[in-house]
């Protein structure tokens, strides 16, 4: 699901009918939620589970907005039959979108759960991925995260999910190179 205040003619948009900027980032994502809550919800399952790259922040746990998120069938129905527009925790109108969704999430009982896998790899990417090859992990993400981001190739793992600051043509490729590129000599099913 794309969310966003212009339209493209090769992706599916969530019209979204506010200024797309930084003040406005709660508000997206709770019309991102409430319209899965919407129209997907039979297709989840039923244990409250929210999955992303875990921050605890002074002891509060939330996942990385800029990372993205995975939430099961019954974190979404938390979210928008208990939560938007009914629970206070829930009832934000500022930017720090993944912080009060977390507090939000939390206040409905929901497991927020790092998204890393078995070995330290990273699912859920909340920095430029170029960038974390190049320059290594920031000390501001480390400090921050539940698990330590592993340097270079290291630090993701096989069964990657998202990743942050990916410009549209980053994304363009990447479709490219993993749903229609086929390299010479490789035998494909």
């Amino acid at each position: 699901l794309f969310v966003s205040n212009a339209t493209d003619d090769k992706l599916p948009i969530l019209l979204f009918n506010q200024t797309d900027n930084f003040e406005n980032l709660y508000l997206k994502t709770r019309e991102a939620f409430l319209w899965i809550y919407k129209n997907v919800v039979s297709y989840s399952p039923n244990e409250s589970l929210a999955f992303g790259h875990e921050y605890n922040l002074h002891n509060f746990r939330y996942h990385s907005g800029g990372a993205g998120y995975v939430l099961s069938h019954e974190a979404v129905l938390r979210l928008g039959a208990l939560g938007f527009n009914y629970h206070p925790a829930c009832d934000q109108k500022i930017p720090a979108e993944d912080l009060y969704l977390g507090q939000c999430l939390m206040a409905l009982n929901a497991s927020i759960i790092d998204g890393s896998d078995e070995n330290g790899g990273y699912r859920f990417m909340p920095i430029g991925i170029w960038d974390l090859i190049e320059n290594g992990a920031p000390k501001w993400l480390n400090a921050n995260s539940k698990t330590k981001l592993k340097t270079s190739f290291s630090c993701c793992s096989p069964h990657f999910i998202s990743m942050n600051y990916a410009k549209a043509d980053f994304q363009y490729f990447m479709d490219y190179f993993l749903h229609t590129l086929k390299a010479y000599g490789i035998q494909f099913k």
